[in-house]
């Protein structure tokens, strides 16, 4: 549970958690208005900065700061949830999808045992891009983001208090250092500036100068009001009026960090949107707010691989009665990982030893990492462009790979290795260009252009 400073629990971070995933839920839901939802990112690096950070300031100076500790409660945080996710979304692969995109999924697998799936992402699709929805583990680049950030963030912090430095000065040069560069990069790099830590650190470190600065107390009425607004304006505004042609993560990124942070250093009796987000309903949502993060996009993914199909069976009319039924059905599951798998890892009631969770988590993380390397490879001999032949009961063999096609045979764009079929390969009379999708078509064409005499 979040808890402030003085170690009181605090409802409103747990209602501004519950804004933060409904808007990324509903955005990714395709939800009307909520073309800036992925903000809601954000808003979590601010509050995981702010929490985190004060739980370790708070060690450091009790003097019982401990590594061991710090990555045991880290685990029993983040792994228990994230290991049922990421078993389910391997069932759910093998059950739905066609072997042949196997290999990028087996690799954001390898990555994301390590947590540095934000590196392959990053070479790939945008973020925005239609390629996104088949990729069942996208969602894990903010995961690896604050785990490369918490990698770094308790050395550094060892460091500023051994040799009695000034965390709030060391916090602001790397905050504007940070934020200069996803100001800059973010119109030329704006894959690079989205997925990776240098520029999304000034978000978390946000969260962390809040949790070095003591609580606003405020006895203006009119004060409170203007507080108050700032907060919900700041913090809601993005969320309806952001777009996927934002630029993003640039200056624009602050605006929703700054709300965040007005509430995190706020109160109820300070700030009346923290006595908002202290309703019952948006804190409940807020405590089960991880899983509901962690199963909504492999969710969301089978969902679309499926949606002819479920709307056939269960007779719902597309867009709004598809989307009620997925989020309804992401919200009971998170329910039931939240209550039976993620509370009770994280109270010790399950594996309470520390070195035994830890033992538990090398393990399944390298095996995680072994199967998935074990299906990149096999996949890479499997489909080789070498080896590579397009059999059918009916056709036979279609063709053989070519070598790499020259570029005056295809346009700049389309240069690669490519797979020729037909009896003359050396006139490329057709491009077929697609995905897996595409290649189902390949039998057929071959046996079209084997009897025309082209290729």
């Amino acid at each position: 549970m979040p808890l402030s400073i003085s170690g009181q629990y605090r409802k409103d971070i747990d209602g501004l958690r519950a804004v933060a995933v409904l808007s990324v839920i509903f955005y990714h839901f395709s939800v009307p208005g909520f073309s800036g939802g992925y903000v809601g990112v954000d808003i979590f690096f601010v509050i995981s900065g702010y929490l985190i950070s004060g739980m370790l300031y708070k060690d450091f100076e009790l003097n019982e700061f401990s590594f061991f500790n710090f990555y045991e409660r880290r685990i029993r945080r983040i792994y228990p949830a994230l290991l049922l996710v990421v078993l389910s979304t391997i069932f759910l692969f093998y059950l739905f999808k066609d072997f042949s995109s196997f290999n990028h999924f087996a690799k954001s697998l390898l990555t994301l045992s390590i947590f540095s799936s934000n590196f392959l992402f990053w070479r790939e699709d945008a973020y925005f891009d239609i390629g996104a929805t088949s990729k069942p583990l996208l969602h894990t680049w903010s995961l690896a983001i604050e785990e490369q950030f918490y990698l770094v963030w308790p050395i550094l912090l060892l460091f500023l208090y051994k040799y009695k430095l000034q965390r709030k000065l060391v916090i602001i040069l790397l905050f504007s250092i940070s934020f200069v560069l996803a100001i800059t990069l973010t119109p030329k790099f704006p894959m690079l500036s989205f997925y990776l830590l240098p520029t999304r650190a000034f978000e978390l470190l946000l969260g962390a100068y809040a949790a070095s600065i003591k609580q606003l107390r405020i006895n203006s009425s009119t004060k409170k009001y203007l507080l108050t607004m700032a907060s919900a304006v700041f913090l809601i505004l993005p969320i309806f009026v952001y777009t996927t042609q934002t630029l993003f993560p640039g200056y624009l990124a602050l605006i929703p960090c700054v709300g965040s942070f007005l509430v995190v250093i706020s109160s109820p009796e300070t700030n009346y949107f923290n006595k908002l987000l202290s309703t019952r309903w948006l804190v409940y949502i807020g405590l089960i707010s991880y899983p509901l993060y962690l199963w909504h996009w492999p969710l969301h993914v089978y969902y679309l691989y499926l949606s002819d199909v479920l709307f056939e069976y269960l007779k719902l009319s597309y867009p709004f009665c598809g989307t009620l039924v997925l989020f309804l059905s992401t919200l009971f599951i998170s329910i039931g990982t939240y209550r039976y798998v993620e509370y009770p890892v994280r109270k010790k009631t399950i594996i309470p030893n520390g070195k035994s969770l830890l033992l538990f988590f090398i393990i399944i993380s390298f095996s995680i990492a072994a199967f998935a390397t074990l299906g990149i490879f096999k996949e890479s001999i499997i489909f080789s462009h070498e080896n590579r032949f397009f059999k059918d009961e009916t056709y036979g063999d279609i063709g053989a790979p070519s070598q790499r096609l020259s570029q005056s045979n295809l346009p700049n764009a389309i240069t690669g290795y490519s797979l020729v079929i037909g009896n003359d390969t050396n006139k490329i009379s057709y491009i077929l260009w697609g995905d897996s999708q595409a290649e189902q078509l390949l039998p057929i064409f071959g046996k079209l252009y084997n009897d025309n005499h082209i290729s």
